[in-house]
């Protein structure tokens, strides 16, 4: 649902060449980028856009300091606490806790991943990301079911195949 929601905020950011030197947003052809002669409307875009990532920066806040006090809250039997960010925290080994950082981290970069220039510096983000949590899934196994972990580490090196080989 994060990547969904980052790719859709920054849909302004896309922006494509053109012969005649104008750049167009991907997602909508009759908007012209960063130029005001056209108009307004991308400059509008932009800054709704920005105030929109507001959101999914506070989500990843709340969870990361879910994960830190994690450990705290569960040695004081804060059940409430435990109750109120299970949907982080039940996909995951106790002792993994933290990854659903790693996870969270991961949809982020690959919803940003297009608004970066060159094709090349895409394609290295992506592998790189993905080898990254290719090594987290296959060393530390942090699902909670062994065949989540399978599954994940085997998905994950079957994209990293097709990627390599274009």
């Amino acid at each position: 649902v994060l990547l969904s929601i980052v790719s859709g905020m920054v849909g302004p950011l896309q922006c494509m060449d053109h012969p005649n030197g104008l750049r167009t947003m991907r997602g909508e052809d009759a908007v012209v980028c960063w130029n005001e002669e056209f108009g307004s409307d991308h400059q509008g875009m932009v800054a709704l856009s920005f105030v929109a990532c507001l959101m999914p920066i506070a989500f990843l806040a709340v969870a990361t300091t879910a994960v830190l006090r994690l450990p705290s809250k569960l040695r004081s039997g804060d059940t409430e606490f435990l109750r109120m960010h299970s949907f982080l925290f039940k996909r995951f080994r106790l002792e993994c806790h933290w990854y659903v950082l790693a996870f969270l981290a991961k949809s982020v970069v690959v919803a940003l991943v297009p608004v970066l220039s060159g094709a090349s510096l895409q394609f290295c983000t992506v592998a790189v990301v993905v080898l990254a949590i290719l090594c987290f899934n296959s060393r530390l196994a942090p699902w909670r079911i062994k065949e989540a972990n399978d599954l994940d580490t085997f998905l994950g090196a079957v994209f990293l195949m097709v990627l390599v080989s274009g």
